[in-house]
């Protein structure tokens, strides 16, 4: 992430369009709701959030038909996307 944020983007853009393809089945198979559970983010940066993680957790989550939840333990206080 430190050493080439761009090769870092490239694989959060990969495993959100790959989350999101895995989001869509289940809501296809029945799901009320999806949460996207983000484990490494409070581990992060704010900037580091708002720049690379925040916009591959929405375009994951953004335009589902059902209600969804991002949930970033320990994030940075204050920051956040709705």
């Amino acid at each position: 992430l430190l050493a080439d944020p761009s090769l870092a983007k490239e694989a959060l853009d990969r495993v959100a369009r790959a989350m999101r393809s895995y989001l869509e089945l289940q809501v296809a198979a029945g799901a009320d709701v999806v949460q996207l559970f983000d484990t490494w983010a409070g581990l992060l940066a704010a900037d580091q959030l708002e720049g690379l993680v925040f916009p591959a957790a929405a375009a994951t989550l953004d335009g589902l038909s059902v209600p969804r939840i991002y949930f970033a333990p320990n994030s940075a206080p204050g920051h956040g996307f709705v």
